[in-house]
C-alpha cells in the first residue's frame, strides 16, 4: 500500500493508496479516529456510485462497527449548487450532526467538492473524509483541501480551503469508470507531468497500463502534496496546478457545463496555453506539438472549437487574477512550469492577435 503524507501541521493527514481499499476503509477509519467516531457518520456520494457500491460499502463499514446514513446525490455537475448545498444543511439539521461529527464523501470531484464545502461550513467545521471514486478525484480533487460549489456566474466561484482529515484511494474501483471520465482523469495525470515531471510525462506517450495505475496515483499525489505543503492557499505556487485551467473554466462554461467535461476542457485549455507561451516566446518551441501527442495518446481533443474573443471574457472571473491582469500558468517546456501575470493586450497577442 502507498502511504502519501501531505504535512500540514495541525491540519496534516495522510492519503492511502491500493487495490480493494474499498474493503478496509471501515478499519482504516476505526483506526484513524478510534473513539472519536460519532454514533452515526454522514456518508454523502451520488447516485452512480450508490448503485454499484453500496453493498462493499455497508460492508465494509458494518465490519468496523460504524452506523451511516448516506445521502445520495443526483449524479453530475448540476449537483454541485447552492440549492443542493441548502438541502444538505437541512438535512445535517435533521440528523443533529454535530461538530464532532464525521462527514464521508464518497463519489468523484463533484461529491468531493460539495461534501467538502458543507463540512468546512456546517457549524463552521465538521471533519470529513474523502474516498475518491473517479481518477480525476484519486489524482487531483480529492488532495489539497479545495471545496466549492457553483454559480451562474462560473464554476468554483464559492468555496473555501479545508483538509480532509484522510484520503482512501482504491484504484479498482476505476474498473467501473466511463472510459470518457477515465480520460478525463488522465487529462489531470497529464498536467502534473507537464507542470512538474518530464519523466512521467513522457511515460505517458502511451496508454497506461493498467497495473501501473497506483503508481501513477501516487506520483500526482506525491506532486501535489509537496506543493500544497508548501502553499496550502493558492498564493504562490500551487497556481501552478490551475495549469490549462483559466482557459479550461471558459470552455466548460461555453459549452453550458455539460458539453465538454472537465477534463476534455482542461485538455484544450493546457494546448491553449501551450501555444500562447510559444506566441509570447516563454515557451520552449515544440512544446505544444509535444503536449498535444500526449494528450492524443491519451484519447483527448486538443482543439478548441470557441474563438479567442468567446474565451477572453469569460476568463475575467479567474480566481486566479489579479489588479486587471490574468495569470496565467505557462510552459517553460514540458516538466516546467511558471505563472505569468498579463494584461489584456498581451493576452490577445498571445491568443493570435484577437
Amino acid at each position: 500500500m502507498i502511504r502519501q503524507s501531505v504535512a500540514l501541521r495541525e491540519n496534516a493527514y495522510d492519503i492511502y493508496i491500493r487495490e480493494g481499499l474499498l474493503g478496509d476503509c471501515g478499519a482504516l477509519l476505526r483506526e484513524r479516529f478510534g473513539e472519536s467516531l460519532p454514533a452515526e457518520a454522514v456518508l454523502i456520494t451520488d447516485s452512480n456510485v450508490w448503485a454499484r457500491y453500496a453493498s462493499p460499502m455497508r460492508d465494509s463499514l458494518a465490519r468496523a462497527g460504524i452506523a451511516f446514513k448516506p445521502l445520495v446525490q443526483e449524479a453530475g455537475e448540476g449537483s454541485k449548487s447552492l440549492r443542493n448545498l441548502a438541502r444538505l444543511y437541512a438535512a445535517f439539521a435533521d440528523l443533529r450532526l454535530r461538530r464532532d461529527g464525521l462527514i464521508i464523501a464518497f463519489g468523484g470531484g463533484v461529491i468531493g467538492d460539495l461534501a467538502g464545502f458543507a463540512a468546512a461550513t456546517w457549524m463552521r467545521g465538521v471533519r470529513f473524509v474523502q474516498i475518491p471514486t473517479t481518477l480525476l478525484a484519486q489524482v487531483d480533487s480529492s488532495v489539497g483541501g479545495k471545496t466549492a460549489v457553483n454559480t451562474r456566474a462560473g464554476k468554483n466561484l464559492v468555496g473555501v480551503f479545508y483538509q480532509p482529515a484522510l484520503v482512501l484511494t482504491d484504484p479498482a474501483l476505476l474498473a467501473g469508470l466511463p472510459a470518457r471520465e477515465f480520460r478525463c482523469g488522465m487529462a489531470e495525470v497529464v498536467k502534473y507531468g507537464a507542470i512538474r515531471s518530464k519523466r512521467l510525462f513522457e511515460s505517458l506517450r502511451l496508454a497506461p497500463d493498467p497495473a501501473e495505475l497506483c503508481a501513477i496515483i501516487g506520483e500526482c499525489c506525491a506532486i501535489k502534496a509537496g506543493i500544497v505543503e508548501r502553499d496550502a492557499f493558492d498564493t504562490g505556487e500551487r497556481m501552478l496546478l490551475n495549469f490549462g485551467h483559466s482557459f479550461g473554466h471558459a470552455i466548460e462554461a461555453l459549452g453550458g457545463f455539460h458539453r465538454h467535461n472537465h477534463g476534455e476542457a482542461v485538455a484544450m485549455g493546457m494546448t491553449l496555453a501551450a501555444e500562447a507561451g510559444e506566441r509570447l516566446g516563454l515557451t520552449a518551441r515544440g512544446s505544444a506539438n509535444a503536449l498535444r501527442e500526449v494528450l492524443a495518446a491519451q484519447g483527448l481533443e486538443t482543439d478548441c472549437p470557441y474563438a479567442p474573443a468567446a474565451l477572453l471574457p469569460r476568463m475575467d472571473l479567474d480566481k486566479k487574477n489579479s489588479d486587471g491582469a490574468v495569470r496565467l500558468v505557462l510552459l517553460a517546456a514540458p516538466g516546467e512550469a511558471f505563472v505569468r501575470s498579463l494584461d489584456r493586450a498581451a493576452l490577445r497577442e498571445a491568443m493570435g492577435g484577437v
